[in-house]
């Protein structure tokens, strides 16, 4: 996967808004650039932060973040927990 694209503001490849579960395994994700977030940026809110069901919420598995670039906060991956 190869996205270039520096309009994007949260990440570059999944933009995560109220999820309950993100499950990736894998995967590849290579030079994808974004403003915050390389290629992943998740949002917890209330409802996820209340939920019973605490592990394996987010999970990444034998997966490749490679030349991954946010141009404010966070390389690859970014949480934002508020």
């Amino acid at each position: 996967m190869n996205i270039q694209n520096p309009d994007s503001s949260h990440g570059g490849a999944l933009y995560c808004l109220n999820c309950r579960r993100i499950n990736i395994t894998e995967s590849s994700f290579e030079k994808i650039l974004s403003r915050e977030g390389g290629a992943i940026y998740i949002v917890e809110n209330e409802v996820n932060k209340k939920s019973t069901d605490k592990i394996g919420k987010y999970q990444i598995v034998r997966s490749l973040f490679r030349y991954c670039k946010a141009l404010q906060t966070g390389g690859a991956i970014f949480l934002d927990n508020p």
